[in-house]
């Protein structure tokens, strides 16, 4: 794994951060800069960062092109807060701890409560592009989680669903009948730029490397 990862965050102004920043602290979990993943540190290769930087902007012209994209902005949409799942990821890191392949540290900074984003088709478009831009094979059927996490930590269920419920009693989490979900208020956020992010280490010392418009 590269330790480098591609990143959508929301405006510095949105209470998003806020939001992640109180509950690390009401829950004493890992505090990090609120952000919806779009190429994890398992698919970005590493390679000099100038050379991504080239690749990323040629993926995001080549994928504006072609779905005829003229705005400067991704605009994102919460679906719902869920608890994360075990991922593939950490599925294959412990596997690898277990059978002594390569020293894995213990990984609290992947799904543990977050508010899933809706898979726009201009999102997942966006994702499979710059996959492809690294050599990398498009999954069938496709298996990006497109999501916004809220809480890392190594947390039981049920502290997670606790978490949760604390939300929604407080109004930090609006699930409307028709849908729409909001979250701190937000109903998501719009995105103007892919970020190129230095994730290796603990979330304290992750570094944005470059940032390359939309």
């Amino acid at each position: 794994m590269s330790g480098l990862s591609l990143w959508l965050s929301p405006p510095a102004a949105s209470p998003l951060g806020d939001l992640i920043t109180s509950l690390s602290d009401r829950y004493e979990t890992v505090p990090f800069k609120a952000h919806a993943t779009l190429v994890s540190d398992a698919l970005v290769p590493g390679l000099p960062v100038a050379e991504l930087v080239k690749r990323i902007g040629e993926a995001i012209a080549r994928w504006k092109g072609d779905r005829a994209i003229q705005a400067r902005a991704l605009e994102l949409r919460f679906s719902d807060v869920r608890q994360g799942q075990l991922s593939a990821l950490l599925v294959l890191r412990a596997a690898c701890s277990t059978i002594r392949l390569f020293h894995v540290a213990p990984r609290e900074d992947v799904q543990c409560v977050l508010a899933a984003l809706v898979p726009d088709a201009h999102l997942v478009a966006l994702h499979e592009t710059l996959l492809s831009s690294f050599s990398v094979p498009i999954p069938s059927p496709p298996t990006y989680f497109p999501h916004l996490s809220l809480v890392y930590g190594d947390l039981s269920p049920q502290t997670k669903e606790g978490i949760i419920q604390g939300m929604k009693e407080r109004k930090q989490v609006q699930q409307k009948a028709n849908g729409e979900c909001r979250v701190a208020g937000e109903k998501g956020f719009k995105a103007e730029e892919v970020l190129l992010v230095r994730t290796s280490g603990s979330t304290d010392q992750w570094e944005i490397l470059a940032r390359v418009p939309l």
